[in-house]
């Protein structure tokens, strides 16, 4: 038999004729200069770790080193001017980098110690609306988001990242003028709209959540998909406070009927398919007693292994969430308020503000409130707590 060959490695991708590059030997990053420079591809040590700010730097004194180039003004005897500017104290005199590229960097060196569905779905979309808007520099940022446009709500959150972005941008000595930067993206003078303020304060009162319940129990507007399975998830986000992507990572082992108290301490992203900690990432205790330890006892299946889920889907997988709200919440509370059974429609995430305001509402203390719904008082005061729909003046 013919001697095996091995199949040839596919070459690097070539840099165009009479353009450097940079590149990294042993983890530290360098230019290679053109073979119309030095035949031998002579390379300029830049003395900088390859991490992804540095990248960003690289980038800069390459653009700088062909501009060089490119005008005949390259002298291999000053070609340790490049290396300097390098050096934070020379940050000055490079072109600023794009906010676009910036992002990308901080995007990666935040994956370090967030979520990896916090980076998929909230750091992907800014970088979408930075596509979109097409930022460039800090300093249109803001008048270019409000002419894509998009809510205020969203111009407000993006702006807070990027001066976020900014600040971890200074400390990597990528930017140099951070007080200019930060007063640029300022949002202090953009305000919430009247139906943004009222929407996120809003909770269904008793009877509505009865009027909803009922609706999904008996099927109510299901032409093609039972919503009665949905039931006792409704129910539980209704009666325990939870945020939805605690509900659906909930499994029996997290509940203790002997101590009588539930265990947040995971939840479920649909984004990844994967669970995670709570937001929090603290455990919270919910007690249990009365008609919800009750409830609990009997829902639970007589086979029932501590790892099941306590709301699947109806295939056995775990609930996806957007399904549910596509599916389910959408067809039978957008039907109801239609046909005036309610007063309005709210998304999912308000049954946590109705749980709440009637929890304060029983005389419970705030304070308690806020420990077994895993925030602060000060949140629970100014993000959740619905405002009253009817204002009695007693006599005084």
């Amino acid at each position: 038999m013919p001697p095996s060959r091995k199949a040839p490695k596919s070459p690097p991708p070539k840099t165009p004729k009479g353009q450097a590059s940079l590149g990294s030997n042993m983890g530290t990053l360098r230019i290679r200069l053109p073979r119309t420079i030095s035949i031998n591809r002579a390379t300029i040590p830049l003395g900088l770790p390859d991490t992804p700010a540095n990248r960003v730097l690289g980038d800069r004194i390459l653009r700088q080193l062909q501009l060089d180039l490119d005008n005949h003004t390259f002298q291999w005897a000053d070609r340790h001017k490049y290396r300097h500017l390098a050096q934070p104290r020379q940050l000055h005199t490079l072109t600023p980098p794009k906010v676009i590229d910036l992002w990308k960097c901080y995007t990666q060196a935040q994956q370090t110690h967030l979520e990896a569905s916090t980076i998929r779905k909230d750091y992907q979309a800014i970088h979408h609306r930075l596509l979109k808007a097409q930022i460039t520099d800090f300093s249109t940022a803001k008048l270019k988001l409000l002419q894509v446009p998009y809510s205020l709500e969203i111009v407000k959150r993006t702006l807070s990242q990027l001066q976020a972005m900014a600040k971890w941008a200074a400390k990597q000595n990528l930017i140099s003028n951070l007080p200019e930067i930060l007063d640029t993206l300022d949002h202090t003078e953009i305000r919430k709209t009247k139906g943004s303020q009222n929407k996120t304060r809003l909770a269904f009162t008793k009877q509505e959540q009865l009027t909803i319940l009922r609706a999904i129990q008996s099927n109510r507007f299901s032409p093609r998909q039972a919503h009665s399975h949905y039931y006792n998830y409704v129910y539980f986000l209704f009666n325990f406070g939870c945020r939805p992507s605690e509900a659906v990572g909930i499994q029996w082992q997290d509940i203790d009927f002997q101590q009588g108290k539930i265990t947040f301490q995971r939840s479920y992203s649909a984004v990844t398919r994967q669970e995670k900690s709570i937001k929090t990432h603290t455990n919270r205790i919910f007690p249990l007693t009365g008609s919800r330890l009750a409830w609990l006892q009997s829902i639970q299946p007589a086979h029932a292994q501590p790892s099941d889920r306590l709301f699947p889907s109806p295939t056995g997988l775990p609930l996806t969430h957007a399904n549910f709200l596509r599916d389910i919440w959408q067809p039978v509370v957008k039907t109801l308020a239609a046909l005036g059974e309610i007063e309005s429609y709210l998304p999912p995430n308000n049954t946590r503000h109705t749980f709440i305001t009637q929890a304060l509402a029983s005389g419970m203390d705030e304070e308690d409130v806020a420990q077994i719904c895993g925030n602060s008082d000060r949140t629970i005061r100014n993000h959740y707590k619905a405002r009253k729909r009817q204002i009695q003046v007693k006599d005084f």
